[in-house]
């Protein structure tokens, strides 16, 4: 802790015997060492803190040698400050940035001048200071000219870079952060089990992000023919939700560019292509069709099923009674196919049924077209 000497001067000698250190009034120090010669005293202040440091003597409190009392001496006084000026960095876009340049304000905790501040004594990583600006007083401004790709950054002074008007070392000071100059991204788009054809009323979807997102919600995604319901922040980029088909047909999503933003303070998100499926909720139906009417004698019957839409049809899925089936071919929604007779058939009044299984895929059970009700003639 420092310490000084304070001197009282007198106008003439004083009765040393009547005149002690409890005499001398003080605030924000301690006194030691009063020694007393002839017409001055001197004692040693100790200041407690930073701040002012007085002393005075009131009337009445010593003697001269004749013995008259002292009359008031006024107060002494001086501000001590035994603190460094402290630093602080400061940036509008901490902790991370995609400023180009990240401007700073350097601010200086002192009561008092200071002395010896340069732009030299700022250290930089991750750019480079410019427009460096210090009049005086207790604030700085700079700017980080960085190369701009993503990193990190750290701005610094040392110890002892400038100091006070009371010669006190400035104290050491840092900020460090983050620079981010990618926009935010998807590598893979939008994620769904569901291929180009549904018939599911509600499937999860997803997507993930190269880094999380600040301002990402259900309203950024473009819905063609569906909302969404369930939107979920799953952490680490990952978003996810539940995507619910409207009506028949082509349902799509996809998001814009530009719609949500990361914690960087400003990249917005590169456009996601669109997402796409056919839904399909509706059964199919249809109806078999032939040149022939009921009785007939003709031993191969021409049968046409025709349906409602496109549909995956095999052999396995036609049930024939009473007859063999010969031809069966097609595609999408019309499948021709024969009927050949068998020669139980021609002598028997058996009924003719042609029709599909009722377990086929999208499909209700279609009535029976073709009946033979009377005995068919002998061939």
């Amino acid at each position: 802790m420092l310490e000084f000497d304070v001197t009282f001067n007198f106008s003439e000698p004083i009765n040393p015997a009547t005149f002690t250190q409890s005499d001398i009034s003080k605030t924000n120090c301690n006194l030691s060492n009063l020694i007393i010669n002839g017409d001055e005293a001197t004692v040693t202040a100790t200041p407690g803190t930073d701040g002012t440091v007085s002393l005075w003597v009131t009337a009445n409190k010593f003697k001269d040698l004749a013995g008259n009392w002292n009359t008031a001496i006024d107060p002494w006084s001086i501000i001590y400050d035994g603190t460094g000026s402290a630093v602080d960095f400061s940036t509008p876009e901490y902790p991370a940035t995609n400023e180009n340049p990240v401007s700073f304000t350097m601010t200086i905790t002192e009561t008092n001048g200071i002395n010896g501040l340069t732009q030299s004594d700022i250290d930089a990583n991750g750019g480079t200071v410019i427009n460096w600006d210090y009049s005086g007083g207790n604030s700085a401004t700079f700017d980080l000219q960085t190369d701009g790709t993503n990193g990190s950054y750290s701005v610094s002074i040392d110890d002892g870079a400038f100091t006070d008007d009371a010669g006190n070392n400035s104290e050491a000071g840092n900020i460090d952060g983050e620079l981010d100059y990618e926009a935010p991204h998807s590598v893979n788009g939008f994620e769904c089990a569901v291929g180009e054809l549904t018939n599911l009323g509600s499937f999860t979807m997803s997507i993930h992000f190269n880094e999380n997102l600040a301002d990402f919600t259900a309203d950024n995604l473009n819905k063609n023919n569906c909302t969404v319901t369930n939107f979920q922040n799953n952490g680490g980029g990952n978003y996810s939700w539940t995507a619910h088909p409207g009506n028949d047909g082509f349902v799509a999503i996809s998001m814009d560019a530009g719609v949500c933003h990361d914690f960087a303070g400003g990249n917005g998100n590169v456009a996601v292509p669109a997402w796409s499926t056919t839904f399909d909720g509706t059964a199919t139906t249809g109806e078999m069709t032939s040149d022939l009417t009921s009785p007939t004698n003709t031993d191969i019957i021409h049968v046409n099923l025709n349906a409602t839409e496109m549909i995956n049809l095999t052999v396995d899925d036609i049930e024939v009674e009473n007859e063999e089936l010969v031809l069966f071919s097609g595609s999408g929604d019309s499948w021709p196919g024969k009927l050949n007779l068998t020669e139980m058939v021609k002598s028997k009044p058996l009924p003719l049924d042609f029709r599909t299984k009722p377990e086929i895929s999208e499909s209700l059970p279609i009535p029976p077209l073709l009946k033979a009700t009377e005995p068919l003639p002998k061939l």
